[in-house]
């Protein structure tokens, strides 16, 4: 970590800094602060992979699978596009104040039922 320091803020040039630095991030929200590592990324991309796969079940050879991995990425715009088409909201991430508030007035609401506050002996 304090090589990868010393080469973006010392050593290298200020286009081969940025390179390096921004090159092991991906931001597919595009907005700040929303950068992963570009090996999570991977995982993801991974995980989608296998999961595609396991539906191919007995159908699964190395040519299915290709055509899988391949279109992978397409399959992905398209999802998200029609997410954006139909206005579907991004809230993974965010919390639902009025759910919370619910949430709360039920728990308060089960803890008086039950007489947690008040004194037994």
């Amino acid at each position: 970590m304090h090589i990868q320091l010393c080469k973006v803020f010392a050593i290298l040039s200020e286009s081969e800094a940025y390179h390096l630095f921004w090159n092991h991030f991906f931001n597919g929200k595009g907005r700040k602060g929303k950068n992963i590592p570009l090996d999570l990324m991977m995982e993801f991309f991974n995980q989608s992979v296998k999961s595609c796969l396991r539906m191919l079940g007995e159908n699964i050879n190395e040519t299915n699978a290709q055509r899988v991995a391949r279109s992978l990425s397409l399959m992905k715009k398209t999802l998200n596009s029609v997410d954006c088409d139909i206005s579907m909201p991004d809230n993974r991430g965010t919390h639902n104040l009025i759910a919370a508030q619910e949430s709360v007035s039920q728990i308060v609401t089960d803890l008086i039922a039950g007489k947690a506050f008040s004194f037994q002996s």
